[in-house]
């Protein structure tokens, strides 16, 4: 067979010892990465050597760390010094560092949707009170005043996609602050709306930020916008504990058409009478 450093293989023999496709190899030869060993002038074939099947072995390993056509181009620009490869190998670890970060609080916002929609089948208690302890929360939102329920979902979403709220960790769950002399009449009109923000950020001077603050409350589960809700319960409770002021209503969909449908966990502070939320 002859020393195998001086045996060329056609494009076709490379292609299937390295599993790249031939199209590949003719790019890699187009942008200037490597060229063929030796072209055939007569019919074009194009052949390479063993010498430089290190060359597309390294090729194919930095592909697979992620490097780019441009960026492994530019490193074998300067194939005497590996200055360029390990500036590149730098630059992608801490891009990887950023995408672990974003996928892992990705799987924390999958795992919270998760577990929104099943809510309700865990939670299956009706008007029955029960108390909740809530760590301090933020919301991104805006104000229901002389609105109609069209105008503020508007004017909500157009906040949530606008500088600089688009950047915002937002958990897609529509919040209502609710005056609670109007839900004891058995008004649903908020008095804002909004999202929970669930990273921190700096923007907590933001008018369109409001801060709810660490509290014990009352909870009850209802279908607040339906016609036959009866306020009765929620007057009790605020009468019973002497409670004006704001109460927080939290959506639970279990439709994704029915909004009017959907069990809203409403969250009446039990301590702070004049609450300013």
């Amino acid at each position: 067979m002859g020393d195998i450093l001086n045996e060329l293989f056609t494009i076709g023999q490379t292609s299937k010892i390295f599993d790249v496709s031939v199209q590949t190899l003719r790019y890699y030869s187009k942008v200037g990465i490597l060229r063929p060993h030796f072209v055939n002038p007569q019919n074009g074939y194009r052949y390479y050597s063993y010498e430089q099947f290190h060359i597309i072995d390294r090729i194919k390993y930095l592909r697979r760390l992620g490097l780019s056509i441009d960026e492994i181009r530019t490193i074998y620009s300067t194939p005497q010094t590996t200055d360029e490869l390990k500036k590149d190998l730098n630059a992608q670890s801490k891009r990887l560092s950023s995408e672990i970060n974003r996928l892992q609080k990705l799987v924390r916002e999958v795992d919270r949707y998760k577990n929104y929609f099943s809510f309700q089948g865990n939670n299956d208690i009706g008007y029955v009170p029960y108390s909740l302890y809530k760590n301090e929360r933020r919301l991104l939102c805006v104000s229901c005043k002389n609105k109609t329920r069209e105008q503020y979902h508007i004017d909500l979403l157009k906040l949530r996609h606008s500088v600089p709220y688009k950047e915002l960790e937002i958990f897609r769950q529509f919040v209502l602050i609710l005056d609670i002399n109007d839900l004891k009449n058995n008004i649903i009109t908020p008095l804002k709306i909004g999202f929970f923000i669930t990273d921190e950020c700096s923007l907590k001077s933001s008018p369109n930020i409001l801060q709810l603050p660490a509290n014990d409350f009352i909870c009850f589960q209802g279908k607040i916008l339906t016609d036959d809700w009866c306020p009765d319960f929620a007057l009790k409770i605020a009468e019973k504990l002497g409670i004006c002021g704001s109460a927080i209503a939290c959506e639970y969909e279990n439709s994704l058409l029915e909004y009017k449908k959907c069990i809203y966990e409403v969250e009446i502070p039990v301590d702070l009478q004049e609450n300013g939320m």
